[in-house]
């Protein structure tokens, strides 16, 4: 470890009250003010550099000195509380910290003395090599051998400047080879230097992945390959960058889920599971319980922006409605023949009413009883479907076709209108996006992005919208300004669903925000094939669109989702709300 810099850096903070040992009066000459109001605390070391080699912890013992605005200094080693701002770095005995390598990147120790504190910068470096007893000769055969071309691994995911949010969990790492038996997989950011030993074709990047999500740096990633029977020579495939936000991703979400091989194990396997953004390492539950599982079929569902409720059917599709308030477990629909019934729904922006379709007609009710506030017109001969309301309730988008179902389209164009919860009234229709006739091309699945300023949408050729193999995804500005703009999608692997995480993130100081969708694109060495349906992420950069340059990139599989089950819409709030 490289020695720590012992330079002396004086940090002012501010205190309040008065100090009865010294009290003086202000020059305004009205009252004593503190003296110690503008007093420092120095920190000693400052600007640590903490190098973690091979998982062993490094400690360094700390001092501090209050110095006041006449120049008296005082030692208050131990008198201050030691602290780090980021945990995750390590922790404090006393005056001694010991940083564990959990954490790699920039952090602060922080020394707090009452209402004062002061803090000094600390950077940890990590390096480390991950293999097991099997794969003990692996570091040398690969030392020994020469470069070689030819031989190259292929990665198959990620792709190259695919964009991570900090707070992913973990990251896969696939390729494909026909020639090599024996890998080494070297990770590196500025602040991260890990290198992993493997057979198969297949490496998860799960306990490590904390010093990734703190440094905030972008990854580079080089899979190497070698034949342990001729282990002469060696051959790295070309480097994968993986950028990484500058802070965690928030929110939660709730996706449907059919899981196969819990079917096969006579189990329901069907599901309405829910993921916590800030618990990344924390498996999805189900929403129900054996306990209060409903007994018919769950149909489409939707969450209030907060979490607290949510509105489905039971009975499948177009079944009787039901609104659950979680933090108590209580329905908030009647039952039995004044039950309401919807086919889709969306809640207003305080999950206090909710838009709901009922054979192509859209009603605003209220979410404690089902009782109508307001029918909601409709194009003349078009049916409605699919509505969703800005994050500020002030705007309503939904769908409008010709087809016979207000869940599987046919014919489909965007519309917009303005809403006001006071008055519980509509705007004009507008037209946002209309069916293509011409190219047959309608447009459903609208969702509001978190500033209320985009549309994500799902287009497919004309003919039944549900789980269109030939869907793609696409952003539009909401006013019609910007034309619609592709994401990655791809024709022939049903992407589609695509719904918007509820934070803004940033990468080098620009907005970016993410979207998840339902894809049966293949999952690099896992689901090879593809052809099961998973959630996607892919970002979009807002001012990159407003330019007229490209405003997404590369995809990724969210981690968190069984690859035995078929998952899809994906709908997210700010928060989970865990029902009692």
């Amino acid at each position: 470890m490289r020695k720590p810099i012992l330079l002396s850096v004086l940090f002012a903070v501010s205190g309040c009250g008065v100090d009865a040992r010294d009290p003086t009066v202000g020059d305004d000459g009205k009252g004593p003010v503190d003296p110690m109001s503008s007093a420092a605390i120095i920190i000693n070391p400052s600007a640590l550099e903490a190098h973690v080699v091979g998982d062993h912890a490094v400690t360094s013992d700390f001092t501090a000195t209050l110095v006041t605005p006449d120049g008296r200094q005082e030692d208050v080693t131990h008198e201050v509380t030691f602290s780090l701002a980021d945990a995750r770095f390590g922790s404090f005995t006393g005056t001694q910290l010991t940083v564990t390598g959990q954490g790699a990147g920039e952090t602060r120790v922080v020394a707090t003395l009452g209402a004062q504190s002061g803090s000094t910068p600390v950077s940890v470096y990590v390096t480390g090599t991950r293999t097991d007893e099997n794969l003990a000769f692996a570091p040398a055969l690969f030392a020994n051998a020469k470069p070689a071309h030819g031989c190259e691994p292929a990665i198959a995911y990620p792709d190259n400047h695919t964009l991570v949010p900090a707070n992913l969990g973990t990251l896969d790492v696939h390729w494909n080879d026909s020639i090599n038996d024996l890998y080494r997989v070297h990770v590196t950011n500025h602040y991260v230097d890990l290198t992993y030993y493997a057979k198969g074709k297949a490496l998860e990047i799960a306990e490590d992945w904390s010093k990734f999500e703190t440094s905030h740096s972008r990854m580079t990633i080089e899979v190497t390959g070698i034949d342990s029977a001729a282990p002469s020579v060696k051959c790295t495939a070309e480097p994968r960058i993986i950028d990484v936000t500058h802070e965690a991703a928030r929110g939660a979400v709730y996706f449907w889920s059919t899981d196969w091989l819990a079917r096969a194990q006579g189990l329901s396997g069907q599901d309405i599971m829910r993921f916590d953004l800030a618990k990344p390492n924390v498996a999805p539950t189900p929403m129900f319980t054996d306990a209060n599982r409903p007994a018919t079929c769950v149909g489409c569902h939707a969450l209030s922006r907060d979490g607290a409720r949510i509105a489905m059917t039971m009975g499948g599709g177009a079944g009787v409605g039901s609104v659950i308030d979680l933090p108590t477990n209580r329905q908030l629909m009647p039952s039995g023949a004044n039950a309401p019934r919807w086919s889709t729904a969306v809640f207003n922006h305080d999950g206090q009413k909710l838009i709901a379709v009922q054979d192509g007609q859209m009603r605003l009710i209220t979410a404690t009883g089902g009782e109508t506030l307001a029918t909601i017109d409709n194009t003349p001969g078009m049916i409605a479907g699919n509505p969703e309301l800005s994050p500020d309730g002030t705007k309503l988008v939904n769908v409008e076709s010709t087809g016979a179902d207000d869940w599987a389209f046919g014919n489909a164009s965007i519309v917009t209108r303005s809403f006001d919860n006071r008055t519980n009234t509509f705007g004009t229709i507008q037209m946002l996006i209309p069916f293509d006739a011409t190219a047959g091309v309608q447009s459903y699945y609208p969702s509001w992005s978190p500033d209320g300023q985009w549309l994500a949408i799902t287009r497919s050729p004309n003919g039944n919208s549900y789980a269109n193999i030939d869907a793609t995804i696409w952003v539009v500005k909401a006013d019609g300004s910007v034309p619609a703009i592709e994401l990655g999608t791809t024709k022939g692997l049903t992407d589609s669903w695509a719904r918007w995480m509820p934070s803004k993130n940033t990468l080098d100081d620009e907005t970016v925000y993410f979207l998840t969708f339902s894809s049966t694109r293949p999952f690099g060495t896992r689901i090879p094939d593809g052809g099961l349906a998973q959630i996607w992420v892919t970002p979009f950069f807002p001012s990159r669109a407003m330019a007229g340059a490209d405003a997404t990139g590369p995809a990724h599989r969210a981690p968190f989702q069984s690859m035995f089950a078929s998952n899809h819409n994906a709908q997210w709030t700010t928060s989970v709300v865990s029902s009692k």
